[in-house]
């Protein structure tokens, strides 16, 4: 399922979760996948200040992960949802929400 989350349809997402804004950023990961460490990196990089839930870990960030859809990474962005690591997609969302 974590390599899978793009063939999850939007239609099984919790509606009231996807839609939520919020002022955070919220990192969705675990301790052993590349592209999480990649995404902790650019956010590092662009000194964006964010929360992050191991997946495998805390039972609350599980929890939330699962009614994202999963995968990971997963990165919630004041209420915008991007699954996966995608360099240019997480930074035209940091710039839509003016984070960077």
């Amino acid at each position: 399922m974590y390599q899978n989350w793009h063939k999850i349809s939007p239609a099984k997402l919790d509606a009231s979760i996807a839609t939520v804004k919020h002022e955070q950023v919220i990192l969705y990961a675990t301790s052993w996948c590349g592209y999480c460490k990649k995404a902790r990196q650019l956010l590092a990089e662009n000194n964006i200040k964010y929360i992050e839930y191991d997946v495998e870990t805390s039972e609350k960030g599980r929890s939330q992960h699962e009614q994202l859809g999963g995968g990971v990474p997963v990165l919630d962005i004041k209420g915008t949802i991007v699954h996966g690591y995608s360099e240019k997609k997480i930074k035209s969302t940091l710039r839509d929400m003016q984070l960077i």
